[in-house]
């Protein structure tokens, strides 16, 4: 992943590391919403922890230089 660049995520409820799932194509410029009951179902680069996360737990962060 591009350093510098927007993306959508989550902290990892396993290993509380961020992880990027989206990528932002608008560069941070007009965050899309994510809304409503659904949840989404995602593995964690870090652990490998596999996991289901609310819409409410949706994190848009800038990808930032190490």
């Amino acid at each position: 992943m591009p350093v510098g660049n927007w993306y959508y995520g989550f902290d990892c409820i396993e290993c509380g590391k961020r992880f990027a799932c989206f990528e932002d194509k608008t560069n941070g410029v007009s965050p899309s919403k994510f809304e409503g009951p659904g949840h989404l179902q995602v593995k964690c680069p870090h652990c490998n922890a596999e996991r289901l996360y609310s819409t409410q737990q949706v994190i848009h962060f800038k990808l930032p230089a190490t």
